[in-house]
């Protein structure tokens, strides 16, 4: 998904959440070292609206982030072939499942697809 490219490109980071706001822009939360720098790019995904940095990213999170086989992009493109004729995608989070942290893709139709960070299955 470009908007995830253009904003890890920009923050000079890996992309670990994924919003879709109310007028179509994309909210993409980036891991850049120990910060989180939150991007909002415009709706065809490939100009940067604007960029800030918000917090500190939670040691756990980021460890999940950083031995995640499968990245935030990949997830996506998952998500849409598990759920071809659905509406277009909402929101994307790293989701600790029990210990094993997944990729959350929720869809606006209401559809949640999970898939495996470790090594991109369908859960």
């Amino acid at each position: 998904m470009t908007a995830i490219t253009t904003a890890e490109s920009s923050a000079g980071g890996r992309a670990f959440e994924l919003e879709r706001g109310d007028d179509d822009t994309w909210e993409v939360h980036v891991a850049v070292g120990e910060r989180e720098v939150e991007v909002r790019v415009a709706s065809e995904g490939t100009s940067v609206q604007s960029s800030r940095d918000d917090d500190d990213i939670d040691a756990e999170e980021r460890a999940a982030l950083d031995a995640a086989v499968t990245t935030l992009a990949d997830a996506v493109r998952i998500a849409a072939t598990q759920n071809p004729g659905g509406e277009r995608l909402d929101e994307v989070q790293l989701d600790d499942d029990g210990g094993a942290w997944v990729w959350k893709v929720e869809m606006r139709d209401g559809a949640t697809v999970r898939i495996s960070a470790s090594d991109g299955a369908v859960l």
